[in-house]
């Protein structure tokens, strides 16, 4: 019967993660809001998750705000260019669109699905870059190079990223209440897929450190 009320449970674990999903999710969002910070917000959100959500290590609010204040000046630069390019696209796609719908031919139907297809290919390479600078210190030139390299490196992981990534928005475009917990649960997904990556990149001591991370959080849930 003691067991129902320890806190330690696993129960009341998975209950904290929950809240610590909803509490994130409600971080990105609301320092994204400046729009020009999304970028700053995004590495927060999957330094946190990554961290905290998933590591065990850390407070949530601790982990978000103190990634975020070191490193949101640094980020205005490539959040505007990743937004220049997607907004391009998306201007340029509504004027398919358009030409489309007053009798154009096929082809602007394929070009438009084309431009769509590359404005998530650039929202892709934007998560590879913020996540990239999560776990790495990095400056903004080199930043936008590696995310790049890895994305084309791992372009199976990379076109996952974009389907999940649509699917998420779709998502929220249909229940918008889903905004509260999706930003945290699609990085949880993105921790998974791009954790091997950077391992993959990463230092052998450095790889031996995050091990020996791992197995102590085990240890703290035994």
């Amino acid at each position: 019967m003691g067991r129902i009320f320890d806190y330690d449970n696993a129960f009341f674990r998975m209950m904290g993660k929950l809240v610590d999903v909803f509490f994130v999710s409600l971080l990105w969002l609301t320092f994204s809001i400046p729009i020009v910070t999304i970028g700053a917000s995004t590495q927060a959100l999957y330094y946190t998750v990554h961290k905290q959500i998933k590591g065990g290590r850390g407070y949530v609010w601790q982990e978000f705000f103190s990634s975020f204040k070191d490193h949101w000046k640094a980020n205005i630069l490539l959040t505007l260019i990743f937004e220049v390019l997607i907004t391009v696209l998306g201007y340029e796609r509504l004027l398919l669109r358009t030409m489309a719908e007053n009798g154009g031919g096929d082809n602007l139907r394929i070009m438009y699905f084309v431009l769509v297809f590359f404005q998530f290919l650039i929202g892709a390479w934007a998560i590879f870059t913020f996540c990239y600078r999560a776990r790495f210190i990095m400056d903004w030139k080199n930043s936008l190079k590696n995310g790049l390299l890895l994305m084309l490196g791992y372009l199976p992981r990379a076109l996952l990223v974009m389907v999940t990534l649509a699917v998420a928005m779709f998502l929220i475009y249909l229940l918008p209440i889903l905004i509260c917990i999706v930003p945290c649960l699609l990085f949880l997904l993105y921790e998974v897929l791009l954790e091997k990556v950077f391992l993959a990149i990463m230092k052998p001591e450095d790889v031996e450190q995050e091990e020996q991370l791992s197995m102590e959080q085990k240890r703290d849930h035994e």
